[in-house]
Order: C-alpha cells, then sequence, then structure tokens
C-alpha cells in the first residue's frame, strides 16, 4: 500500500492521582459535580488491548499518535519509540489548557507534529476487532452518517445539531460511534474557515451546549465530496449485554466494537470490565509490537487483566502452529473485508 495513513487516539489514565488532584480541584472551580464526571473519565486498564487489536486487525498502520495530557499519564509498559506521544500543550493553545473535554482536544488534531494526510481517528475505547483494510476507510472515505430528525436535550446530540449549524448543513448528522477516516487538509481547511467558532466553541469540561465533535470535519466534508457507507461496527453501552460482548471479543461478526461508557451510575461497571478484559485476555494474549518486551511472538510474558505475568512458552517447536493460526486469521480478515 503507497498511502501513508496514521492513527491518533486520546488516552486518560483516571488512576493518576498527579492527575486527579489538579482535575478534582478544577471542577470544584467550575462546578462540575466530580461524582457525576467521574463516571465519564472512568479508565478500565485496557489500552494494552486497544494497541494489540491495532496491532494485528491495522497492520499497515505508519504510525500511532496517543494524546494524552503529561508524562505521568504515559504507562511505563508502552514503547515510546513505537508509539508517538502528543501532550495537550503540543497541540492545544495553552489559552484552553487544561482540558478534560475530548471534544476540545478534536477541534486541535491537525496540529499533531508528523501527523499523516490520512489517518484513523478513534477514541480508547473503540476496538477494530477484526482485519480492516485501507479501503474500509478510504477512497472514498468511508463512514456511515445517519439523520436525526431532533437532537435530545441536554446530550451529545447538541453537539451534532451545532455542527450542523455552523457550516451551514440543513440536515443533522450522527454515525456509531466508532473509527473515523480522516483527512489532515480537510479539518486545517474547517478550521480555518471557522476558527473564531471553533476557538469559542472550547471548553475545559464538556459543555453540550457550546461544543462542537469531530464529525463536524465530517459533515463538511460530505457537503462536497462523495462518502460511502463506513465498515461494519457495533457500540455496546456498559454494562448491557456483557454476552454479546464477549461473543464480539471472540468470534466477532464486525470490524469494529466500542465499549461505550455513559454518566450513569452503575456498581456493576468495574465487574462487567474486568469479565471483558479477560476475553480480550484470551483473544490477545502476547504483548504486540507497541509493549515493551515484545519478541515477535514466540515467546514472551503474558500479562492478563488482573496484571499478574503468565509465562507463555512458545517454542519454535509448537510455534510454528501458532504463527499459522494467525496467518489464517488475518486472510480471513482480508476475504471478509472483499465481501
Amino acid at each position: 500500500m503507497d498511502t501513508i495513513v496514521d492513527y491518533v487516539f486520546p488516552y486518560l489514565d483516571s488512576s493518576d492521582i498527579e492527575w486527579y488532584e489538579e482535575y478534582k480541584q478544577n471542577a470544584i472551580k467550575n462546578n462540575i459535580s466530580i461524582s457525576e464526571n467521574n463516571l465519564r473519565i472512568q479508565s478500565y486498564e485496557n489500552l494494552q488491548y486497544l494497541l494489540r487489536c491495532i496491532a494485528e486487525n491495522i497492520p499497515w498502520i505508519r504510525t500511532i499518535h496517543m494524546i494524552v495530557e503529561r508524562p505521568s499519564q504515559v504507562p511505563k509498559w508502552l514503547d515510546t519509540s513505537k508509539v508517538h506521544i502528543v501532550y495537550h500543550s503540543d497541540i492545544i493553545p495553552k489559552e484552553y489548557l487544561p482540558t478534560y473535554n475530548s471534544q476540545t482536544i478534536e477541534m486541535f488534531l491537525h496540529n499533531i507534529n508528523g501527523l499523516s494526510e490520512y489517518f484513523i481517528y478513534g477514541n480508547d475505547d473503540v476496538f477494530p476487532i477484526s482485519y480492516c483494510s485501507f479501503n474500509d476507510f478510504f477512497d472514498p472515505i468511508k463512514i456511515t452518517l445517519k439523520k436525526i430528525k431532533s437532537p435530545k436535550v441536554n446530550t451529545w446530540e447538541m453537539t451534532l445539531k451545532h455542527n450542523s449549524e455552523l457550516i451551514g448543513l440543513d440536515d443533522i448528522y450522527r454515525t456509531n460511534h466508532s473509527l473515523s477516516p480522516m483527512l489532515k487538509s480537510n479539518i486545517i481547511e474547517v478550521f480555518s474557515k471557522y476558527e473564531s467558532e471553533i476557538l469559542n466553541s472550547c471548553t475545559m469540561f464538556r459543555d453540550y451546549e457550546k461544543n462542537y465533535n469531530q464529525y463536524l470535519f465530517l459533515c463538511y466534508y460530505k457537503m462536497s465530496h462523495e462518502i460511502q457507507k463506513g465498515h461494519s461496527s457495533k457500540c455496546y453501552t456498559i454494562p448491557n449485554k456483557l454476552n454479546k460482548v464477549k461473543a464480539s471479543i471472540i468470534n466477532p461478526h464486525y470490524k469494529v466494537i466500542c465499549l461505550n461508557d455513559t454518566e450513569e451510575e452503575s456498581n456493576s461497571k468495574l465487574d462487567y470490565m474486568h469479565e471483558i478484559n479477560q476475553v480480550f485476555f484470551e483473544r490477545f494474549p502476547y504483548k504486540c509490537k507497541y509493549e515493551i518486551g515484545y519478541d515477535g511472538g514466540l515467546e514472551q510474558d503474558a500479562i492478563n487483566s488482573e496484571g499478574t505475568k503468565q509465562k507463555v512458552q512458545e517454542k519454535k517447536v509448537n510455534g510454528f502452529n501458532i504463527i499459522i493460526k494467525r496467518i489464517w486469521r488475518d486472510i480471513k480478515g482480508k476475504m471478509a473485508g472483499c465481501f
């Protein structure tokens, strides 16, 4: 494949005490309910599985750009020679920092140093669970946009309404919460044309009455370019449909799945995600090239969802069978993408 494609996602580790103390102080200053907002920023210790999904199912990605707020947010096991760490301060003007709002971050993606023209953007709860080809996303842009008649008040649908109002689009569009194909030049064009409005929309915490989001750029692109139906995806809301989520990981019928958290409080979320992480571990037990200690998969320490090491012996005597299984899985994924 000749076209260079990067992968971009923002990441948050809510267990980082240094980060949390500053976040808590700013929440109090801005009259933000910490208990309610904590439900939105909860992290579930599955970053390694996202990276393993990317390594196995989008292996043609050139560079992963992971956006974080500060160095303490970067896991010690991450191989930063393979993953480009992008700090908020690298791309967002200081007058809009700090921010705890992913929609503010999305307005400045084009400022990432070295970002390719073509890139895939997703949140850290979106997992490419089956093999994805370049043509699942690009040439032309492929994403499923669905019209909505009237956005629900005080929800993210209001942000979609703001997107359409800004660019003069009559209809309001939403998408499945999945991976978005992006063109850097398109984002730069939108930002240049509506810079004042975009900057005025940037907030420290999410504000449904002011914010735009990533789909602003895709809706603008749709006004003058062809967009085709996108890859198959499924969004599950934590903590619902546990068995279906497990099945979607072990024997996937979709290209991409999302494990979407909500602001609703539930004591079962952590238990739910613990079970999901165990299933992720069954499907992706081995370190990938983005993790320190990766040795190509022949002999390495697999880390389960409880953080304990399990020595996985994949000696050359039986490593051949494992490699063949992986090749066959890739072939099946590529064949599925042809139909």
